[in-house]
């Protein structure tokens, strides 16, 4: 290759680096607007606003809902273990759709009986504080748990096969 041809070669590749760099710093910082823009409408998640309360309020709410977590632990198991009997029973050489949809039912209540435990802590905990305080923690009450805002926005969280088409 002659040196014009090095030196065009060169200027494309330092061309081309940059437009990359120029790209993934605004994909960034798009995406550090976005984040910024979500938290303005909605809040922030719970445990992020109670960072700004008072230093024992904030202890309050986090004993309380590890005991609440801990105490629900049972329930998110069961789920858990319900649905990979689902799938057992759905991968089946025969297929029955009762017990499939058994299986599943049974997950579902599991997993409402353990978020009833944190709701209700949480609530108890929420019916302890300010008003000021509340205000602030109320916001986070909207926030989906990854896994729904992923399937709420066509996504599939990871590990989970794409929903089949229709």
């Amino acid at each position: 290759m002659s040196e014009r041809g090095k030196g065009i070669a060169l200027a494309v590749s330092v061309i081309l680096n940059v437009v990359l760099i120029a790209a993934v710093v605004a994909g960034l910082w798009m995406a550090r607007e976005a984040w910024r823009d979500r938290l303005e409408r909605r809040g922030p998640p719970l445990f992020v606003a109670a960072r700004t309360l008072p230093k024992a309020d904030q202890d309050k709410l986090r004993d309380d809902m590890r005991e609440a977590a801990l105490a629900a632990r049972g329930d998110f198991r069961q789920a858990r273990e319900l649905r990979r009997k689902a799938a057992q029973l759905a991968a089946a050489p025969t297929y029955d759709r009762a017990a499939v949809l058994a299986a599943l039912q049974g997950a579902n209540a599991a997993e409402v009986r353990g978020r009833g435990k944190l709701d209700d802590r949480l609530t108890t905990v929420f019916q302890a504080l300010s008003p000021q305080a509340r205000a602030t923690l109320a916001p986070g009450l909207e926030h989906h748990s990854r896994r729904l805002r992923d399937r709420d926005r066509g996504q599939t969280p990871a590990g989970d096969a794409p929903p089949a088409s229709e």
